[in-house]
């Protein structure tokens, strides 16, 4: 059995508290009465694959909740374009979408963790784990056999059911 690395060093103190991706969903499908909508995506190296995956997370997160959904697709294309970056194919995204919250899932066949930096005001990249950091409730990184699992978790609001 693999232990999950919480997050990377240096990170948040409610972020080091995340339960595995694993946990999230099973208490999603538990909070929802077994109602998750799921969807999996295997994704190509190509930047239009970021797009592609923003489409998918509004999709299964659906239109009741407009404010969790663009949280969760923001959050899910930088762990894509992450992916595409700095990690190695293959690359697949996993969306979970439960009546509690929204889980974003991006493996790769990379074992290296994403590292938060401190981009400066003139650079293009850099601020993904920044981004991901501010508006997911909870992320972290699960190390598997072949790579790793970096993972987002976005709060719905309680008396919003998914559609």
């Amino acid at each position: 059995m693999h232990r999950p690395r919480r997050h990377p060093p240096g990170g948040a103190d409610r972020a080091r508290q995340v339960p595995p991706l694993l946990v999230a969903a099973r208490e999603s499908v538990i909070g929802a009465a077994a109602h998750v909508v799921r969807r999996e995506v295997l994704l190509d190296s190509s930047v239009s694959s970021v797009a592609g995956a923003r489409s998918v997370i509004r999709s299964a997160v659906g239109t009741d909740a407009p404010d969790s959904a663009e949280r969760a697709a923001v959050c899910g294309s930088e762990l894509v374009a992450n992916a595409i970056r700095h990690g190695a194919p293959p690359i697949m995204m996993t969306v979970l979408s439960g009546v509690d919250h929204v889980v974003v899932a991006v493996e790769d066949g990379s074992r290296l963790p994403p590292l938060p930096r401190a981009p400066g005001s003139t650079d293009t990249g850099g601020r993904g784990t920044v981004i991901v950091e501010r508006l997911a409730d909870r992320w972290g990184v699960e190390f598997l056999p072949g790579g790793k699992r970096v993972w987002c978790l976005v709060a719905r609001p309680r008396d919003v059911p998914p559609d």
